[in-house]
């Protein structure tokens, strides 16, 4: 029966309804319940004055409203979570003046509330103390009955700003759930300029212009950093494929780009950006910290309205809140005439390289990638009786023989073997039990043709979701478990529809204690056919696993980081799909790597921020061509980020893949796309060829459609997304073209 829901944003969700009896008797993740709330007496608070400086920078104080600064000791440039022209104009805004927003649910009225640190200086609730490095303001929310310290602290370049949970003190009766740091230092004041704007690490990358709409409205987008955790599912899909892979954000004001780096807690964090906010008349983004973990359910309320179901969403919430956890977040500011993006992908990068975040691999240069598709496990009966049965779509002779028949090309292919195991494409056991089906023949003999043509190969070996027992992986007793203390469970999607396939079989997510041994035994299947590790979703996934505390808020990063690593180190390739920045500048190679923002429509343009980041690292390779629905777009923006070309393919294509859940498969046939390839690679080889070992350092938009990209080996490349010729430097880049070599300004 069709359901009605009661449709929500993101807050509002929190706000509609608690099962109270259930939410707060939840104690899936263990800890200590928070300390009680009290408000001291005495509550000193600084005067304005030096509190510390180093080789760079000093550390200030603010003492009217009670906030630090950092000011660069040679150049007088000041980073500053609230904003100095917004001091300087006279107005009055509590919200802009506030370094700290608190979200939080009080159980007497069943809403939540999110208040501003700036009404406790006013309302006499706060202190601020000096401490060896810095600074500790202490906020004292007396309605919301909550305390929250936010510190100050000085690294080489950049104002340092957290908030540790064993800061964070309640009285029961209400519970935070965020908290947001310095939410006004990336801001900028509307103006139709299109040199102002905001940027959002979705996808590639996006810019907000910080024009105010004509309906009087902010445009606003909030998406969880390294996508949706799994443990939280959402219960609408409003079909948008794109997430945010990088912990960084920032904002273009005029001559200056502030960016803010979310160096701790990011794999707990969202990312909310306001932009053309009549109310404030300033745009900001920034980040929002979840510190206590929910799981969105649904329940029935046994009603019925126009003859239809009556649904309300809900959230249950853990009584806990972890221990010593830290949310914390690096500011910077960047003065130049002709500051941007690039500065902000620039710094990023800085930062990454020196906190071992990129890692020069040189092991895969191949010119395009290659995902060849094994098998497919379809319904079937016999005798009456269901069960599911493999059908075959490539062989490991068929693979051979596409390799052996794209040779002529004289481009080497790096090799994606997905769904080769027992179930296929949709493994139903942890690593689909580590062996390869029987029914693709002996792999030997692919493997010795890749050999002798320096072909690599990877494995796609699932290690995170599984609907079955098997490999020594329990499907009851090794699943993470969620904040209400379930067992995390996924549907499948029904195919164009985008709401969960309930006649298909959940899957569990594996314990994340449990990943470490998952992996010991990838390594030796690996190891014993000498193939690469492969994986579609082990390095762009964020779970929580609150069958353990060290799990909470997306704890799964950790270990994942840890695991690849170790797979590395034991002299296997590791490729992975659509991999977040935890991981991405430390493996071999990236496939579908993010060459849109998601065509959201908050989102005024596309930019290539992060092949600008990983690109001198990791291999990229991008989306599959022949399988997307504007194959000339994709590829016009992979050549301008940098990102190689993909493909994926089958040997065997027919009618009896109308019952598989993949709904891409009829656009894979080897023999109907094998002359695309060839075309396509052949007019695009003189290109890669040209950019072969550089990377990205600079980018602009010259105008709406047409980019240009500048290489690190004098490389320029200006791409033409339009449907009209373009004329630069005197020459034309007709539609939907690029041309290569043309001069530019480059850094």
């Amino acid at each position: 029966m069709e359901q009605v829901k009661l449709k929500k944003t993101a807050i509002k969700i929190l706000s509609l309804v608690f099962v109270f009896s259930f939410a707060f008797s939840l104690t899936g993740c263990s800890g200590d319940i928070t300390a009680e709330y009290k408000v001291p007496g005495d509550l000193p608070c600084l005067n304005d004055e030096l509190i510390c400086e180093n080789n760079s920078l000093q550390l200030l104080w603010n003492s009217e409203y009670q906030f630090g600064y950092a000011k660069n000791k040679i150049t007088n440039e000041i980073i500053s979570p609230v904003p100095p022209d917004f001091i300087a104009g006279g107005e009055y805004n509590g919200d802009i003046y506030s370094p700290l927003f608190i979200e939080y649910y009080n159980i007497s009225d069943t809403f939540v509330q999110t208040d501003a640190g700036y009404y406790c200086v006013e309302d006499l609730s706060f202190k601020s103390e000096k401490y060896e490095n810095g600074v500790k303001a202490t906020y004292y929310f007396t309605e919301a009955e909550i305390t929250v310290s936010l510190c100050y602290e000085l690294k080489d370049d950049c104002l340092y700003m957290y908030v540790n949970s064993d800061d964070i003190y309640e009285t029961g009766t209400t519970k935070i759930l965020s908290v947001s740091i310095a939410p006004y230092f990336c801001s900028a004041p509307n103006t139709e300029s299109k040199d102002v704007y905001l940027f959002v690490p979705v996808g590639s990358g996006a810019l907000m212009y910080t024009g105010e709409d004509i309906k009087g409205t902010a445009r606003e987008y909030k998406g969880d950093v390294y996508g949706t955790n799994l443990s939280r599912p959402l219960l609408d899909n409003n079909g948008n494929e794109e997430s945010i892979r990088i912990p960084v954000y920032g904002a273009k004001n005029k001559n200056s780009v502030n960016m803010g780096i979310i160096s701790q807690g990011d794999n707990s964090a969202a990312i909310r950006a306001l932009a053309g906010d009549v109310n404030s008349g300033y745009s900001c983004v920034y980040p929002i910290f979840t510190v206590r973990d929910y799981v969105n359910t649904e329940w029935d309320t046994g009603t019925e309205k126009n003859g239809k179901e009556m649904y309300l969403d809900t959230v249950l919430i853990n009584e806990t809140i972890p221990k010593n956890k830290f949310y914390g977040i690096n500011l910077y500011s960047v003065h130049a005439p002709n500051a941007s993006y690039a500065d902000i992908a620039q710094k990023y990068k800085e930062y990454s390289e020196k906190n071992g975040f990129l890692k020069a691999s040189s092991v895969i240069n191949a010119d395009y990638n290659l995902e060849l598709l094994g098998g497919v496990s379809l319904k079937a009966y016999t005798l009456g009786l269901p069960h599911r049965k493999l059908n075959i779509m490539t062989d490991f002779a068929a693979a051979e023989s596409i390799l052996s028949e794209l040779s002529d090309t004289s481009l080497t292919p790096n090799v994606v073997l997905n769904g080769f195991g027992k179930s296929g494409l949709t493994p139903s056991k942890i690593g689909d039990s580590f062996t390869c089906s029987s029914k693709y023949g002996k792999i030997g003999n692919l493997k010795a043709y890749a050999d002798a043509n320096n072909i690599n190969i990877q494995f796609n070996l699932n290690l995170l979701t599984y609907s079955q027992s098997g490999g020594g992986f329990n499907f009851t007793f090794d699943a993470a478990s969620g904040a209400n203390g379930e067992s995390i469970h996924i549907y499948p999607q029904k195919v164009n529809v985008r709401v969960n396939n309930e006649e298909e079989r959940y899957v569990h997510v594996l314990e994340i204690d449990k990943i470490g041994k998952a992996c010991g035994k990838a390594v030796k299947f690996l190891q014993k056919y000498e193939l690469g590790f492969y994986s579609d979703n082990f390095g762009s996934t964020v779970f929580s696993d609150c069958t353990n505390t060290a799990g909470m808020l997306g704890g799964s990063v950790n270990v994942i980081e840890k695991e690849l690593d170790s797979i590395k180190k034991s002299g296997n390739t590791v490729v992975l799909s659509l991999a977040n920045a935890y991981c991405a500048g430390l493996i071999d190679a990236v496939t579908r790597a993010p060459v849109s923002n998601g065509n959201y429509q908050c989102f005024d343009e596309y930019i290539p921020f992060y092949e600008y980041v990983f690109g001198g690292y990791t291999r990229l390779y991008g989306p599959s061509l022949n399988i997307c629905s504007n194959k000339t777009d994709i590829l016009l923006k992979c050549i301008e980020g940098g990102v190689y070309p993909s493909f994926t393919i089958a040997n065997k294509v027919d009618v009896s893949l109308i019952d598989s859940t993949e709904n891409y498969l009829y656009a894979c046939s080897f023999d109907g796309n094998k002359e695309y390839i060839k075309d396509t690679l052949n007019a695009v080889k003189d290109y890669y060829s040209a950019i072969k070992g550089a990377h990205i350092t600079n980018h602009k938009i010259l105008v709406k459609g047409v980019t240009e990209t500048v290489f690190s080996n004098g490389t320029h490349v200006i791409v033409n997304h339009t449907q009209n010729p373009y004329t630069y430097n005197k020459k034309v880049v007709e539609a939907y073209s690029y041309t290569v070599n043309s001069k530019g300004d480059s850094r």
